[in-house]
């Protein structure tokens, strides 16, 4: 050091600058060693999380896996006892009998689309198609062949339709399984494959899902794998010929059912590490569109259109639905489509407020207008958990309060696929209908295997899906069910309400059926505002009126002899 350093540091030693640096000298080390406590504090709980995660993940596969597998055996079970049970038909091959014993069968079947006879490679017959003319061929396509005959043709081609499903025949029968049978137990981010055969064998067919099967040994084991990040477990039940695979991304399990393990994770972390990723959480909890939802709840941003509801046969609007609409204000008023937000909801646990959200808003917009209307009704749409949960059906109580309403004024619209859980369904309903609610099953045909438990549910009004009043005036296939939801509706003495009538000539083939028919769509109306329809209404009513006055005004011309 020359004598010029010498002398400055001699002269500034203990100097106002140096003084303000030491405190600077002494946290240093304090930061660089909270630092790393945070460090390996965020990396001990990861490796914790991680494993806990791992953990929970297994616990998820091993209970979604154990669900499809309950819910195969029912459908293969299904699918062969239809199968030997058309194989023993009494009745001649083919004959009107052995059709209608057949169509009996797949009424009472919950997964099964088809029951037909085959016989020198040709379907001869089937519950859809009837009798043929003995031309249309057995699938071409790759099967699989079990011991006892049995064959199995995954995804393959429908004769009666654009779609694909598996087929199953040993003998002279055959049985196409619904292509729907699984889509109940879609629980997004699992991915499965389910098969069918000898499994000792290992003669196996996919019959739903993706993927190719992986026998554990012995067959009746589990085999886990962990793979680029990917999560697998297969299983099989020998006594059943079933094996079921599933997996999934460990990082969309993350983002869809592990925020406690997050949690714990994050408490493994210092304070600094905690703080931060606590605030990169919720930042982007905050954009996502749950949270945008519950915002727009809170902040009255749902907004409502009425469909209305009329009388088939003279046009008049008897109800309406209530049906919601979301112009999201953050994000440049973009109209979120109801099936996204009500799923998000839906798998977030805030469905109820939604249904709550659309009753009170409902009533709140029409409740006047149902008080002058006393024979007309407002529909609101609920999810399954609504059935079950004390907070809706306050809300429905509170809400009649307030609007001065009677429970016939407020009917509950419910999807089949909200009565999958069949007991709470069953329940829930019983306990609408006792408070004098009316209950519609909504999107009725969807699933073919309602129709075997549509007494069960005790409903009050069908509602059949638009696919079918689609097929109105084609030559479709299933054009044939119309009559038979018709025959099934007035069986179990419901009322029959039909979506998506669009054209004259639907809403004439509707009307000149035997039985009332309730129908909305477009070809009667759009979904308006309630101030809409209110008018609507008034407009209805007054015309009415007019006529009515008219005719008293001629009775009393004739009552008096007076003539013009």
């Amino acid at each position: 050091m020359d004598g010029a350093a010498k002398y400055f540091f001699a002269r500034h030693t203990g100097t106002p600058v140096i003084n303000r640096l030491r405190p600077i000298f002494r946290t240093a080390p304090i930061i660089l060693a909270v630092a790393m406590l945070t460090l390996a504090g965020g990396w001990f709980g990861h490796v914790l999380g991680t494993r806990m995660r791992i953990s929970s993940d297994r616990a998820a596969i091993t209970s979604y896996s154990d669900q499809l597998l309950a819910h195969a055996i029912d459908v293969i079970a299904e699918t062969n006892g239809a199968i030997d049970a058309a194989n023993a038909s009494p009745q001649d091959f083919c004959s009107p009998a052995e059709i209608e014993l057949m169509r009996n069968m797949l009424f009472a079947a919950r997964n099964l689309k088809d029951i037909g006879r085959i016989k020198d490679g040709h379907l001869i017959c089937s519950t859809i198609l009837g009798k043929t003319d003995g031309s249309v061929p057995m699938p071409q396509g790759p099967y699989t062949q079990l011991a006892d005959g049995t064959r199995i043709y995954p995804d393959t081609p429908l004769a009666v339709s654009d779609s694909n499903a598996p087929v199953v025949d040993r003998g002279n029968a055959n049985a196409v399984i619904d292509p729907r049978a699984f889509d109940t137990l879609k629980d997004p981010p699992f991915h499965y494959g389910i098969f069918y055969g000898d499994v000792g064998k290992k003669h196996l067919a996919r019959i739903f899902g993706e993927g190719d099967a992986v026998v554990p040994a012995p067959a009746d084991g589990v085999a886990w794998s962990l793979k680029s990040g990917i999560l697998r477990r297969d299983g099989c039940s020998e006594a059943s010929g079933l094996c079921i695979s599933v997996w999934a991304r460990l990082s969309e399990l993350d983002a869809f059912s592990h925020g406690i393990v997050n949690a714990i994770m994050l408490l493994g972390a210092a304070l600094g590490a905690l703080g931060g990723l606590t605030w990169v959480n919720f930042r982007r909890r905050d954009q996502s569109l749950m949270a945008r939802l519950s915002r727009a709840l809170a902040h009255e941003e749902l907004t409502l259109l009425y469909q209305p509801v009329v009388n088939v046969a003279d046009g008049k609007i008897v109800g309406a639905e209530a049906l919601v609409r979301w112009q999201s204000n953050e994000s440049k008023g973009d109209f979120v489509p109801p099936d996204v937000f009500i799923a998000i909801a839906e798998q977030k646990g805030i469905a109820g407020r939604v249904t709550r959200y659309v009753l009170n808003r409902a009533i709140e917009e029409m409740a006047e207008t149902l008080r002058l209307h006393d024979g007309f009704r407002i529909t609101i749409n609920i999810v399954a958990s609504d059935l079950s949960d004390p907070k809706f059906f306050a809300a429905l109580d509170d809400g009649l309060r307030r609007g001065g309403l009677s429970p016939r004024q407020i009917g509950i619209e419910l999807t089949e696929r909200s009565t999958a859980d069949s007991s709470a369904a069953i329940e829930g309903i019983a306990r609408l209908r006792s408070r004098g609610h009316i209950v519609y099953l909504d999107d009725f045909g969807t699933g073919y295997s309602s129709l075997s438990y549509l007494g069960e549910l005790d409903v009050d009004v069908l509602k059949m899906d638009r696919a079918f009043t689609r097929t109105v005036g084609t030559d479709a296939v299933t054009v044939s069910i119309v009559p038979q939801i018709i025959d099934m509706a007035i069986k179990h003495n419901l009322s029959i309400l039909v979506e998506g009538i669009e054209t004259a000539a639907q809403a004439t083939y509707f009307r000149n059926l035997p039985v009332p028919v309730m129908g909305q769509g477009w070809y009667y109306g759009k979904p308006v505002s309630a101030a809409a329809l209110t008018k609507q209404l008034e407009q209805q009513d007054g015309i009415v009126a007019v006529k009515k006055g008219r005719k008293r005004s001629r009775q009393s011309l004739r009552k008096t002899g007076s003539s013009r």
